[in-house]
């Protein structure tokens, strides 16, 4: 795993292994479609890297209460030496998410589920057991928010002039050589 950071006019970017992580300080990108308009408590936060989800969040209710889940040691490391991320007001466990939310008995307002290895995406995360289990950390009214990648993009872009056919439960992509 290649962990590096790269300074884009004032904004400062996590990579692991060439994928944009985490932004500093937070602003725009995907991250601000993560954070709910309504005012939250408590926040379990299920992949770190940089954070950037945390910090949005404490922005935006500055009295949250944020516990932060990260498997990564290595980017964890790197993010509080670049990235300021014990400036954060949260509980940090460095454990896999997928055993975390098993072992706690906390609920939460709002689950984050942003998990990433680089380009690597653990589809688990779309599966009835880990969705069910983070629906029962929620308290009532509580939001999930997942973070899943675009399967689009990254077809058509391989396979440009090609076709997508949208059969509800499959997506079927098509390409010719000419």
């Amino acid at each position: 795993m290649k962990i590096h950071k790269k300074q884009v006019e004032d904004t400062q970017i996590l990579f692991v292994d060439n994928i944009p992580q985490s932004i500093y300080p937070p602003s725009g990108g995907y991250w601000q479609h993560m954070i709910p308009e309504e005012k939250i408590e408590s926040a379990l936060v299920l992949g770190v890297a940089g954070g950037t989800i945390p910090r949005m969040l404490i922005e935006k209710n500055p009295d949250i209460q944020i516990t932060a889940v990260d498997n990564s040691k290595k980017v964890i490391d790197y993010a509080k030496k670049h990235f300021n991320l014990k400036e954060i007001k949260m509980k940090l466990f460095i454990k896999d998410a997928f055993e975390f939310i098993y072992e706690t008995p906390e609920r939460y307002d709002y689950i984050a589920v942003d998990i990433w290895k680089g380009i690597w995406f653990p589809f688990t995360v779309l599966t009835a057991p880990f969705i069910t289990r983070c629906k029962d950390l929620l308290k009532p009214n509580g939001t999930l928010y997942i973070n899943t990648p675009n399967l689009d993009v990254l077809a058509l872009t391989e396979l440009k002039g090609g076709l997508r056919d949208d059969l509800g439960n499959n997506i079927i992509y098509r390409w010719k050589r000419i």
